[in-house]
C-alpha cells in the first residue's frame, strides 16, 4: 500500500487560508450588500414620501387653481354684467343730454305763439308734434332747426288744418341731432 506522503505543506496552508478569505469576503460582501438594500430602500422610501407629498400639494393646488378659475369666470360673469349696465347707463345718460340740448335749443328757436304737444327720441331720432294758429309760425320753427349747427335732417312728418274757431295748423316734425367730436 502507498502511503501518502505531503511533500507540499504548504500548499494546505495556503488553502486554508484561501478558503478562509473566501469565507471571509463573502460575509463582508453579504454585509455591504445588506447595508447597500439598507441605505437604497431607505432613499427610495424617503423618496416616495417625497414625491406622495408633492401629489397632495399638487393636488391642493389644482383644487386652489380649480376655484380660482371658477371665481375668475364668475368674476368676468359679473363684469359682463356692470359692462351692461355702465353702457345703459351711459346710454341713458347721452339720452338726458341729448334731451337737454333739444329742450334748451327749442326754447331759442320755437316762436312765440307755437304749441308742443310732445317731444320724445327715439334712438337718435327727434319727434316734436304740436299747433298754432298761425301756419307761418310753424314754417318760422322748421327754418329754424334746419338752421341750427347742432340739428341735422330735419323733416316734416305731416302736417294738417283744423276748421275750429280759431283754426288750428297741426304738425309733426322729425329730427336729428348732430353727434360731438
Amino acid at each position: 500500500m502507498l502511503t501518502n506522503i505531503n511533500f507540499l505543506p504548504w500548499r494546505e496552508t495556503n488553502l486554508h487560508y484561501r478558503k478562509r478569505r473566501l469565507y471571509l469576503l463573502s460575509v463582508i460582501s453579504l454585509i455591504f450588500s445588506a447595508l447597500v438594500q439598507g441605505w437604497l430602500h431607505h432613499n427610495v422610501s424617503q423618496q416616495s414620501v417625497h414625491i406622495q407629498r408633492s401629489i397632495v400639494e399638487l393636488e391642493t393646488m389644482g383644487v386652489s387653481v380649480d376655484k380660482q378659475r371658477a371665481l375668475t369666470v364668475q368674476l368676468q360673469a359679473e363684469q359682463a354684467v356692470l359692462d351692461e349696465q355702465l353702457t345703459r347707463i351711459r346710454s341713458l345718460e347721452n339720452n338726458k343730454y341729448s334731451m337737454m340740448l333739444v329742450f334748451n335749443l327749442l326754447g331759442i328757436l320755437l316762436p312765440e305763439g307755437l304749441v308742443l304737444d310732445s317731444v320724445s327720441k327715439n334712438s337718435d331720432r327727434v319727434y316734436l308734434s304740436g299747433f298754432s294758429y298761425q301756419a307761418d309760425l310753424i314754417d318760422e320753427l322748421v327754418n329754424n332747426l334746419k338752421h341750427s349747427h347742432q340739428l341735422s335732417n330735419v323733416e316734416i312728418q305731416s302736417m294738417f288744418t283744423r276748421d275750429t274757431h280759431p283754426v288750428s295748423h297741426y304738425f309733426a316734425l322729425l329730427f336729428s341731432i348732430k353727434k360731438a367730436p
